[in-house]
C-alpha cells in the first residue's frame, strides 16, 4: 500500500495532547483544512494546507526508543483541528514496513551481489502497443500494455544501426548497465529489456504528468513558489542521493529531465549521461547552463556537480532563469561567469534560500553542500 495514508478528522477533534504518551508515532502533513497547535508555555500556531506537524513523536526518546515499540515518547504540543481537515500520515509502522522490504530485497537467494533488479516475467514482445509518445534520431517511445495485467508502461524502441552509426552503442549499454541497478521512486524505473535483430528495447515505468520545466514555464508564470521548490527540490535531492549512494553519478541535471508523476511527486528521467565511478570522472557531458565549474575545466568530478546543478536548478525554479545566463550569452561568456562564480541574487530571495544555494553553487565542489568532509 502508500507509504503515506490519507485521514480526515473533523472540527473540534483533539488529535495530540501535550504529555500524553504516544502509541503510534506519525509525522501529520496537512493537506487541507485548518488546525492549531499550541503548547502549555504559551507558544501556538496555525497549521494549514501545506503544513506538518508531530515530526517529534518519529524521533527515539532518552533510551533511544521509539513510541508505540516500548518506548515512553510524550508529545510536545496539543493539536486541535479547527475546520475539517485532510491529512497525509507517515506512520512509524509504514517507515519501519518498508525498511523490512528493503531489506528482504537485498537478501535474496540465489542472486549475486549487484545483480540487476529488472522484471524478466514480463515478454516485451507480447506487449501492446498503442499510442506514439515520442520520436527521436535512434528510435521511438510508445505507450504499451500488459495484456493479462492492463499494467501501462512506455516502451523505448532504439534502432541497432542508427545507434552503430552516430556511435551511441556503448552509450546505450552503459544507461542499461546503471538502469538496472536502480529502485526508487524519485528515479524512472527500467522493468526489462530485450532485443532483436534491428532493435533494442528498454521497458520503462510510465510517468504521467508532464515535465518540471512545463510547471516552470507556462502561460501563468515563468517560476514556482519557494515552498512548492522546496517540495521539488527535496524529491530531487533523495533521487541523487540514492544514485550516489550506488556510486552513479547522474551528470545532466535540467528541468526537462524532471518529470511529475500523477501524485505531484519528481521523477528524475533520462540517464543517458550516469555513469557509475568510483573515484573521478573527466568527460565533459551535461547542459551548459547547468555545467559545474571543475567540469568545464575537465579537473575531474563527482557527485558534487550534480549537487551544483540542483543548484541551479533550485535558482532557476525561485526566479524563472537559471543564475548564469544572459539575454544572447555565448558559451564562451557563459563558461567563464560559472568558472569565476558571477551571479546574482534578486530581492525575491528569502535569506534561507540564498543560503541554501550558495552552499551548492560553492566553487570548489569539496565545500559544497553534499560534499563537505564528516
Amino acid at each position: 500500500g502508500a507509504l503515506i495514508d490519507e485521514v480526515r478528522y473533523p472540527a473540534e477533534r483533539e488529535i495530540l495532547t501535550e504529555g500524553d504518551y504516544v502509541d503510534a508515532p506519525a509525522l501529520f502533513l496537512v493537506r487541507s483544512g485548518v488546525l492549531e497547535s499550541f503548547t502549555d508555555d504559551g507558544d501556538s500556531k496555525i497549521l494549514k494546507a501545506g503544513t506538518f506537524f508531530a515530526m517529534d513523536t518519529l524521533m527515539p526518546d532518552e533510551e533511544m526508543k521509539f513510541g508505540g515499540k516500548g518506548g515512553m515518547k510524550q508529545s510536545k504540543e496539543t493539536v486541535e483541528v479547527l475546520e475539517d481537515c485532510v491529512l497525509g500520515k507517515l506512520s512509524l509502522a509504514n517507515i519501519d514496513s518498508v525498511i523490512l522490504d528493503l531489506s528482504r530485497m537485498g537478501n535474496k537467494k540465489g542472486g549475486k551481489k549487484g545483480t540487476d533488479l529488472l522484471d524478466r516475467s514480463i515478454d516485451i514482445f507480447k506487449l501492446e502497443r498503442h499510442t506514439l509518445l515520442g520520436a527521436g534520431t535512434f528510435g521511438q517511445v510508445w505507450l504499451a500494455s500488459d495484456k493479462k495485467s492492463g499494467q501501462a508502461y512506455a516502451l523505448k524502441v532504439q534502432i541497432k544501426r542508427e545507434l552503430i552509426d552516430h556511435h551511441q552503442a556503448e552509450g546505450v549499454c552503459r544507461e542499461r548497465a546503471v538502469m538496472s541497478k536502480i529502485d526508487h521512486p524519485f528515479v524512472i524505473k527500467l522493468v526489462n529489456t530485450c532485443q532483436d535483430k534491428q532493435s533494442v528495447f528498454m521497458l520503462l515505468n510510465l510517468v504521467q504528468g508532464g515535465e518540471l520545466f512545463n510547471v516552470m514555464h507556462n502561460e501563468e508564470r515563468d517560476c514556482i513558489p519557494e515552498k512548492e521548490v522546496k517540495f521539488y527540490s527535496a524529491g530531487i535531492l533523495e533521487g541523487l542521493a540514492y544514485m550516489h549512494r550506488r556510486r552513479i553519478l547522474y551528470r545532466d541535471l535540467k528541468p526537462e529531465n524532471v518529470l511529475i508523476d500523477d501524485k505531484g511527486y519528481t521523477v528524475i528521467v533520462d540517464l543517458g549521461f550516469a555513469k557509475i565511478v568510483n573515484d573521478k570522472t573527466y568527460t565533459l557531458c551535461g547542459t551548459p547552463l547547468y555545467l559545474a565549474p571543475e567540469v568545464i575545466l575537465s579537473r575531474g568530478h563527482d557527485k558534487g556537480a550534480d549537487y551544483w546543478s540542483l543548484g541551479c536548478l533550485m535558482y532557476e525554479m525561485i526566479t524563472g532563469q537559471t543564475p548564469f545566463y544572459d539575454h544572447n550569452i555565448d558559451q564562451i561568456t557563459l563558461f567563464k561567469r560559472i568558472v569565476h562564480g558571477r551571479y546574482r541574487f534578486p530581492k525575491s530571495f528569502s535569506d534561507e534560500a540564498q543560503d541554501l544555494i550558495s552552499g551548492m553553487l560553492a566553487n570548489k565542489s569539496t565545500r559544497r553542500l553534499g560534499c563537505l568532509a564528516s
